[in-house]
């Protein structure tokens, strides 16, 4: 009865989120509770609601009355109830680009920033819907530049074929090249959004102090090839026992960015409901939960999505690392001399030996050694006299020799040794790598 009560109090402006792109495709039992984070304001006519320049720290929603968007003196637009403003204010708090101001007595309802934050930290459908907001915009640029270069084409056409009429062609040339503008500015709107997206990505990445505060020597190399990332790190500890994580989520840009949130909200969930750290126990629940999340069953029209990893969890008091791996490997450096620990050849994801368990290993440091781990991206790349890979060979020899230095001279020689070896290739895949004095 509560919850029926719940909702028909909240059913007003619950129907107002879902006239949002970020919030339509959200469950009812989520958007209540975003619901009760709605602040109500009621302005008379000729208030500011925020002038240009403003810091955005909020979304607003028209329910009565009527709004001007305008610089000073010159009004872009008349807004009328229902109407949403300030949607991306709640990711990103760039500043506010015109003024609100009331033209009538109004009702508004407000979802704060921070608010919206604490809710997307804790439901990771909310997290996804905003991922999917964002993917549907790089659909709509791609079909922008598709428009954009067909328009060209056909100026071109007419060029050649209707020379005599020059000044119906230019008048023609003029037409496009407006319209093509305009797609252009569009094009920019949607690169804009991804990098919103960006932000987002990053709010999920453990923060890199987070490993300085557990591993003061320590660095992370995190070059995404595209504006996001496919790749994503993470750590988490709880008593002596510490948890570190490298992962490459199949693709890059938006879907690999897509498969990194999913991946870190899995981990963070695992972490929650367990008791014992056993990599190769976590490996298996996270590969179940992906398969189960990605709705696979194994047919060979189904994509193959899912991410190859590498686990440590470091216990202190033993001095012991205990490693699993799908696809990945881990490093260690004791007196100079480098030992390898390969992970398992199969995926986070659907897989013929999805019955088949993760195997372990454990290994014994020395205060002072080191471990690496790293993703394929910089064994990958292509480059160097010979146009070829990197390959793990001077993977290996290269942190051998770049090991007794401090972490940002090493961080710095990775990056500068991957930099010269891509020549003309450019960077073809998403790079981590992370470093750790033990």
């Amino acid at each position: 009865m509560a919850d029926a009560y719940t909702h028909m109090e909240h059913e007003a402006e619950m129907l107002a989120l879902k006239q949002t792109s970020l919030f339509a495709s959200i469950a009812d039992d989520i958007l209540i509770k975003i619901a009760r984070e709605l602040v109500t304001i009621r302005l008379d006519a000729y208030k500011i609601i925020f002038a240009k320049n403003d810091v955005s720290d909020s979304m607003f929603i028209l329910k009565e009355g009527s709004v001007r968007v305008h610089d000073e003196y010159v009004t872009f637009t008349q807004l009328d109830a229902p109407s949403t403003f300030g949607e991306y204010s709640i990711i990103d708090s760039s500043l506010r680009t015109a003024s609100v101001t009331t033209i009538t007595p109004v009702t508004l309802i407000a979802l704060s920033q921070s608010s919206f934050f604490n809710l997307m930290s804790t439901h990771q459908e909310l997290m996804q819907s905003v991922m999917k907001a964002m993917v549907q915009r790089v659909k709509d640029k791609d079909r922008l530049e598709e428009e954009l270069a067909s328009r060209n084409a056909e100026i071109v056409r007419q060029k050649e074929e209707i020379e005599s009429q020059r000044d119906e062609i230019e008048a023609q040339r003029d037409m496009a090249e407006q319209q093509r503008d305009q797609i252009l500015e569009q094009k920019r709107e949607i690169t804009d959004s991804i990098f919103y997206a960006r932000r987002i990505q990053q709010a999920m990445l453990v923060p890199e102090q987070n490993f300085k505060n557990l591993f003061p020597d320590s660095f992370i190399l995190y070059k995404p090839r595209d504006i996001v990332s496919g790749d994503f790190y993470w750590i988490n500890q709880k008593d002596d026992l510490i948890a570190i994580a490298a992962a490459d989520c199949t693709g890059h840009g938006v879907p690999g960015a897509l498969m990194s949130v999913l991946g870190i909200s899995l981990l963070n969930e695992i972490f929650l409901k367990i008791n014992e750290w056993k990599p190769s126990e976590i490996l298996f629940e996270l590969r179940n939960m992906v398969i189960k999340s990605l709705n696979q069953t194994g047919k060979d029209i189904e994509t193959k999505d899912g991410l190859d990893i590498s686990l440590c969890i470091v216990n202190t008091t033993e001095r012991k690392v205990t490693f699993s791996g799908a696809y990945h490997s881990v490093y260690f450096i004791s007196e100079g001399e480098l030992t390898e620990y390969r992970g398992d050849k199969m995926p986070i994801g659907i897989t013929f030996r999805i019955h088949n368990s993760f195997t372990e290993t454990e290994h014994f440091y020395k205060p002072g050694d080191f471990m690496y781990l790293t993703t394929d991206g910089y064994i990958d790349q292509f480059g160097g006299p010979s146009g070829r890979k990197f390959l793990a060979k001077q993977f290996k020899e290269l942190l051998v020799k770049l090991h007794p230095h401090d972490f940002t001279l090493q961080v710095n020689i990775l990056d500068n040794t991957i930099s010269d070896w891509m020549l003309e290739y450019g960077q073809l895949d998403d790079i981590l790598v992370i470093g750790i004095k033990l």
